[in-house]
């Protein structure tokens, strides 16, 4: 028979999971807007390919590093 603090253990486990869940899905889907997006960008500011490159890469660290720190924050 489960008591009270087994039945909200596993709801936590379950909340946990669904909020990774939707947080990668929310990275994964940005990652690909902004891939996308490179087209319009390049064309929009003649942009040379090492350029959009960078500008990506400086966008997917900064979003990585504000989700490290999110992760952090909210342990």
């Amino acid at each position: 028979m489960k008591g009270p603090a087994t039945v909200s253990h596993e709801h936590h486990q379950f909340v946990v999971l669904v909020t990774l869940c939707v947080g990668m899905f929310m990275a994964i889907l940005d990652v690909n807007v902004i891939n996308i997006a490179t087209i319009s960008i390049r064309s929009e500011f003649h942009a040379s390919v090492s350029a959009i490159t960078w500008a990506v890469d400086a966008y997917n660290l900064s979003l990585c590093g504000l989700m490290l720190s999110g992760g952090t924050l909210a342990g």
